[in-house]
C-alpha cells in the first residue's frame, strides 16, 4: 500500500534559519499584526460612526422627502414619485438654486419671499390663457393735439370784436348785448309787434340792430361752438377708454393691472378736468363775446409712460403663455425647494454630509493602509514559508508517522517508509517489515490517523492559525483498547491551541467521556435523525447535547433515560427509534443493574431476575432479555415488523422494580437527567 508523501522539519543544525524566522516574526510580522489589529479596530469604529451619521442623514432626508411628496394644493412634485434618491440629487445638483430663508427680523426680505411663494402657488394651480387684446392709448392722441388746440382756443378767447355805435351804451353789459342779440334772432325779419310786450316795433330799428351784430361776431361764435363740440367729442373718447381686464391675464399680474388701471383713470380724470376748464372758458366767452377771456396754462397728462407699462405687461404675458409649462415647472421647483430648506436647512445637510464624507475618506485611507500592510505581511509570511521549507524532508515525516504508530498507538508491527522513484516520492506501508497487503479497516484507520496527525504537525504556525480541524469518529473501526491512545493524541493536539477551530464527532460514549478532560472551551451537540412520515425522506437536526451526556457520560445513565421515555411517552413517528431499540437498551440496562446488585458469578441470571423483579414480572423481563433482543430463537422476527405495543408496560415494570428496590438510586437517575417523577408511580 502506498500513500502520498509530505515533508516535516528535520533535526539538523538550523539555528541560523530559525533565527531568521524568529526575527521576521518578531520584528516584521508582530508590529504589522499589531498595526493591522489597530487599523481593523479603527475601521470598525469609524464604520459604526459612519453608519450612525449616514443613518441620521438618510432618516432626515427620507422624512423630508415623504413630507414633500405628500404636500397638496399645490403639489410640488412632478410625477408620482419623490423619495430619498430624488432629494439627494436635489441637494447635490441644485443646492445653489435653493431659496435663502431670511431672518425673522428682516421684514422686507420676509415679505419679498412671501410674495414669491404666493406667486409660485398661483402659477402652479392656474391654467394657461388665450392671447389678450392689446390696448393702444397713444395712437388715439395722434388725432388730438391738445397743445395746439389750447393755443387756438386761447386766441379765440382773447379775440375782441368791435361794437356798433348803436350798442355803445351796452358795451359794458355783455348780458344785455346777448339779450338783444337773442331778441333780434327771435323776432326774425320785419316784425310788426314785440313778441314779449306786444307793442309795435320800428322795422328800421330792428334792421339797424341786426347790422350791429357783424359777420366777425358770427364767425367767432361759430369757432367757439366748434371748439365746444370738439371738447365734448374728446371727453366721450376719454370715457370710452376701457380698463385692462384682469381676467385676460395671469393671476400674478392682478396687482400690476390694478395699478395700471388706476394710472389710466388718473390721466383720464386730469384730461377731462382740463377739457372742462376750457369748456367753461368758451361758455364764458360766448356770454361775453365782446370781452377778452383770460385762461392759464392747463396740465395735459400723457399716456406714453402708461403705454410702456401696458406693453411690458402684454409682452410678458405673451411670453408666459408661450413658456407656460416651463414657468409652471420652475414654480414647482422653487416652491418644493423652499419647503425642503424650511424642513431641512442646507447648513444642516452640509454638516451631516461633510461628516459622512470625512468618515468615508478616513475609512478609505485605513483600507489603503490595511491593504499595504497585508501585502507586506504576506511577503514576510511567504519568506517564512520558504525558510521553513528549507528545514523539511520526507524522511522526517516517515519517522514521525512511525513514532505515532509505534509509541502513541502501540502498533509496532505497522510502519511506513519513503520511496523515491521517477514518479516522485511516496510512502509505502509495511507490516512486520514486509510490504503490507490487505490491510484491515482498523489498520487503515490507524495509519490514516497517524498520517493526519503528522500532516497537521508539518504545517507552519501561520497555516495552523488559519486551519479548521474536523476529526470524524476516530475510533469507529478500532478496537476499544485504542480509545485512550486516540484520545491522548487528540488531547495533545488540542491543548497546544495552535489551530483556528476544532470539530470532533463520535458515536462512542466511552470516547465521549474522555472529551470532558479537554481544557479548551467546547460545546456539545447531537445530530438527531427523524422521519415524519413513511412517504417523506428522513431529516437530520443539530441539537444541544443533553447535559447528562456531556457532563457525566455513562451508558448506564443514557439507557435509563431511553427506558424512561418508553415508559412515559406515546409512540409516534419522532420517537419510534426509541421504542424500536427498547429491547436491546432494556437488556443492557438490566444486565448492568443486576451485575452491580448481585456481583457474584454463582447465582444464576434467572434467579437474579426473579429476586429483583418478582416472579410475577419475571416472564416479561425474560422476554426482553431473550426473545426481543436476539434473533437466534425466532429467526423470522427480524424479517417481520416488531410489535412495540407492550414495551411501555415492560418499561414501567423495570422502573417500578428499580424504585421499589432502591428509591434513592431511582431519584438520583431522575435528577441526573433532569426528569420528573413519573405519574404511574406512587412517590414515597
Amino acid at each position: 500500500m502506498t500513500i502520498n508523501s509530505f515533508q516535516i522539519s528535520i533535526g539538523s543544525d538550523t539555528n541560523e534559519t530559525l533565527k531568521k524566522i524568529e526575527d521576521i516574526r518578531l520584528n516584521e510580522l508582530k508590529p504589522r499584526n499589531e498595526k493591522l489589529s489597530q487599523i481593523e479596530s479603527n475601521i470598525t469604529e469609524k464604520q459604526k460612526k459612519n453608519k450612525i451619521s449616514k443613518d441620521s442623514l438618510d432618516s432626515k432626508l427620507r422624512t423630508t422627502a415623504s413630507k414633500i411628496k405628500n404636500l397638496k394644493n399645490p403639489s410640488v412634485v412632478v410625477g408620482n414619485k419623490y423619495d430619498i434618491r430624488d432629494i439627494k440629487a436635489e441637494f447635490s445638483e441644485h443646492s445653489s438654486q435653493f431659496p435663502i430663508l431670511p431672518s425673522q427680523s428682516d421684514k422686507d426680505a420676509l415679505a419679498e419671499l412671501e410674495k414669491k411663494i404666493n406667486q409660485a402657488k398661483i402659477r402652479i394651480l392656474e391654467k394657461n390663457i388665450n392671447k389678450p387684446q392689446k390696448i393702444d392709448l397713444v395712437s388715439s392722441d395722434k388725432n388730438f393735439k391738445f397743445t395746439l388746440f389750447l393755443e387756438n382756443t386761447k386766441k379765440l378767447l382773447s379775440k375782441v370784436v368791435s361794437v356798433s355805435n348803436i350798442l355803445d351804451e351796452y358795451k359794458n353789459s355783455p348780458d344785455k348785448i346777448n339779450w338783444i342779440k337773442h331778441g333780434v334772432d327771435i323776432h326774425g325779419e320785419n316784425p310788426e309787434k314785440c313778441v314779449f310786450c306786444g307793442n309795435s316795433i320800428d322795422g328800421g330799428f330792428i334792421k339797424n340792430l341786426k347790422l350791429a351784430f357783424s359777420d366777425e361776431i358770427s364767425s367767432l361764435e361759430n369757432e367757439l361752438a366748434k371748439r365746444k363740440s370738439e371738447i365734448k367729442s374728446e371727453i366721450q373718447k376719454l370715457n370710452s377708454i376701457p380698463n385692462i381686464n384682469k381676467e385676460d391675464y395671469f393671476n400674478d399680474s392682478a396687482a400690476d393691472i390694478q395699478n395700471i388701471n388706476k394710472d389710466i383713470r388718473n390721466v383720464i380724470s386730469d384730461r377731462k378736468e382740463a377739457l372742462k376748464t376750457l369748456e367753461s372758458k368758451i361758455f364764458e366767452k360766448q356770454r361775453d363775446i365782446f370781452s377778452k377771456i383770460e385762461i392759464n396754462d392747463l396740465n395735459w397728462s400723457d399716456f406714453s409712460e402708461i403705454q410702456v407699462e401696458i406693453d411690458s405687461l402684454y409682452n410678458s404675458t405673451i411670453k408666459q403663455i408661450e413658456q407656460f409649462e416651463d414657468r409652471k415647472i420652475k414654480s414647482i421647483d422653487f416652491l418644493r425647494r423652499y419647503y425642503i430648506v424650511k424642513e431641512f436647512p442646507i447648513s444642516e445637510f452640509t454638516k451631516l454630509s461633510n461628516e459622512v464624507d470625512k468618515l468615508e475618506e478616513d475609512i478609505d485611507e485605513e483600507f489603503k493602509e490595511q491593504k499595504k500592510l497585508k501585502e507586506e505581511k504576506e511577503k514576510f509570511e511567504q519568506d517564512i514559508i520558504e525558510l521553513e521549507r528549507s528545514l523539511k524532508s520526507e524522511s522526517e515525516a516517515v519517522k514521525r508517522i512511525n513514532m505515532i504508530l509505534q509509541n502513541s498507538l502501540s502498533h509496532s508491527e505497522i510502519s511506513l517508509g519513503s520511496v523515491d522513484d521517477e514518479e516522485g516520492i511516496y510512502f509505502e506501508v509495511s507490516r512486520n517489515e514486509a510490504r503490507a497487503y490487505n490491510l484491515s479497516e482498523g489498520e487503515k484507520s490507524l495509519i490514516a490517523f497517524a498520517y493526519y496527525i503528522a500532516r497537521l504537525e508539518s504545517l507552519s504556525t501561520e497555516e495552523k492559525s488559519k486551519t479548521i480541524l474536523f476529526i470524524d469518529d476516530p475510533i469507529s473501526s478500532l478496537d476499544e483498547n485504542n480509545i485512550f491512545y486516540i484520545y491522548n493524541l487528540i488531547f495533545c493536539l488540542l491543548e497546544k491551541k495552535e489551530f483556528l477551530q476544532y470539530f470532533l464527532s463520535t458515536h462512542n460514549l466511552d470516547f465521549l467521556k474522555y472529551t470532558n478532560k479537554f481544557s479548551v472551551k467546547k460545546d456539545y451537540y447531537l445530530i438527531e435523525k427523524t422521519k415524519e412520515a413513511e412517504n417523506t425522506p428522513s431529516r437530520s437536526y443539530i441539537k444541544k447535547l443533553p447535559k447528562y451526556l456531556s457532563n457525566k457520560v455513562t451508558e448506564f445513565v443514557f439507557l435509563f433515560e431511553q427506558i424512561y421515555r418508553v415508559a412515559t411517552e406515546e409512540e409516534n413517528e419522532n420517537n419510534f427509534s426509541v421504542f424500536y431499540n427498547f429491547p436491546n437498551n432494556g437488556r443492557k440496562f438490566i444486565e448492568t443493574l443486576l451485575y452491580f446488585k448481585y456481583p457474584d458469578y454463582k447465582t444464576k441470571n434467572d434467579d437474579k431476575i426473579n429476586s429483583y423483579f418478582g416472579n410475577e414480572n419475571a416472564a416479561f423481563i425474560q422476554r426482553i432479555n431473550n426473545e426481543y433482543s436476539h434473533g437466534e430463537d425466532r429467526f423470522d422476527r427480524t424479517r417481520n415488523p416488531i410489535n412495540t405495543s407492550e414495551f411501555m408496560h415492560d418499561a414501567r415494570i423495570i422502573l417500578s422494580a428499580l424504585y421499589q428496590n432502591d428509591p434513592e438510586q431511582f431519584k438520583s437517575f431522575l435528577n441526573n437527567s433532569n426528569l420528573i417523577f413519573p405519574d404511574f408511580l406512587e412517590e414515597r
